[in-house]
């Protein structure tokens, strides 16, 4: 945990530039507008954070849309949202039932959220860090050590 000295230097950082990123889609800029002002009472982020959030909210951008096309095919195929599944013909002709690869971008597009969300103290493990790192300021090296 960072020391009450390395506590006070983080505040310090500036944080004047929190916006979101060019390149992100216009729900990606929602999308990191939202963690901000989410974020803002535990005053943890800085302009250095930027290109996390920024990759945070364009991971959650593209989760959503693998979710919204995945959910079309379903809707398509008339399976009332139950079909995890899609025909691949090979190169003989014959055809198969095959996971649906949008499947497997929605789990990556979910692995890389949970990854940037840790980053920036979205998860209940990083937000209790963050906690015991606070309460810990009040305590000097000698409590730190024993407790």
């Amino acid at each position: 945990f960072p020391s009450h000295e390395q506590e006070e230097m983080l505040k310090q950082l500036p944080k004047d530039k929190i916006k979101p990123p060019a390149w992100l889609s216009v729900r990606g800029k929602k999308i990191f507008r939202d963690i901000v002002n989410n974020l803002e009472e535990v005053d943890i982020l800085a302009n250095v954070d930027i290109y996390n959030l920024g990759i945070l909210a364009e991971g959650l951008d593209n989760f959503i849309e693998v979710t919204i096309q995945l959910d079309a095919r379903r809707f398509d195929k008339g399976t009332g949202g139950k079909k995890f599944t899609t025909t691949h013909i090979n190169k003989f002709g014959a055809e198969n039932e095959v996971e649906d690869p949008l499947i497997n971008i929605q789990i990556k597009y979910s692995k890389m959220v949970k990854e940037y969300s840790m980053l920036v103290g979205l998860n209940p493990a990083a937000r209790l860090k963050l906690i015991q790192a606070h309460s810990e300021g009040d305590l000097d090296d000698f409590d730190r050590d024993f407790k």
